[in-house]
């Protein structure tokens, strides 16, 4: 979720999001869901040499994202789809060209097969995860 803290500064500008892959379905995690499962399984040995897979409860699209920030904020906020060679001319003077177009790969991958929520942050917390609309109220300072 904190990744899209890179908005803020676009959504103060002008009240616009501008991303590629609109259709892209993620499934974005708090960073405190990260650190509770993180706590149960270096706290005990049960999780020892297993492998989990961690995300959000909800799979959403950036539009969907942007939605949440508007409500949050009390403003609307548009999203505008960014060609693909348009987010490559912005990201690679930022991270480099093999990142940026990796990042872009994610992007297209997660249009063509969505991502869907996995079960892990409740099974091993006991509680729901925090929900994208939950984080962008908590977060909406940010992008005020």
């Amino acid at each position: 979720m904190n990744n899209t803290l890179d908005w803020a500064t676009s959504i103060k500008a002008g009240n616009v999001v501008r991303a590629p892959y609109p259709a892209a379905v993620q499934t974005p995690i708090d960073l405190s869901d990260i650190a509770a499962v993180a706590r149960v399984v270096i706290t005990g040995e049960r999780y020892t040499g297993q492998k989990l897979t961690l995300s959000g409860p909800e799979g959403l699209t950036a539009p969907q994202q942007v939605e949440y920030i508007s409500q949050a904020i009390g403003r609307e906020v548009r999203f505008e789809e960014q060609s693909p060679q348009q987010y490559l001319a912005l990201w690679r003077s930022i991270v480099g060209e093999e990142t940026a177009q990796w990042l872009l790969d994610g992007f297209r991958m997660m249009a063509e097969h969505p991502m869907a929520p996995e079960p892990t942050v409740p099974a091993l917390t006991g509680r729901p995860a925090v929900t994208y609309r939950e984080w962008a109220i908590a977060n909406a300072d940010a992008f005020r």
